[in-house]
């Protein structure tokens, strides 16, 4: 354990995470931006509550950003595994 900043990276973990990061460059920029916060590096000072408020906007965006990319990889694979036939996904109609 890193007693200056906590419990030390597994570098496999560290290895994974960067990775995806590569992957969704704007997942990367709003991880950048919130460990940014969290150092103070911020041009003017700011109260507790500027950085809150900061903080919670960027985590708003990190959590749609997230959920934007799920659902279009979750579509991709849905019709990926409809084009293969497989019996993991079906077309249904609609009941009229």
């Amino acid at each position: 354990m890193n007693p200056n900043h906590g419990p030390s990276i597994d570098p496999s973990r560290e290895k994974r995470l960067l990775a995806a990061l590569r992957n969704h460059p704007q997942l990367f920029e709003r991880i950048e931006a919130i460990a940014a916060l969290s150092q103070a590096q911020h041009p003017a000072p700011l109260t507790a509550d500027q950085v809150e408020e900061l903080l919670v906007e960027e985590l708003r965006k990190l959590g749609n950003q997230t959920m934007e990319h799920w659902a279009i990889e979750t579509e991709e694979r849905l019709a990926q595994q409809l084009q293969a036939g497989t019996d993991g996904a079906r077309l249904r109609k609609k009941n009229s």
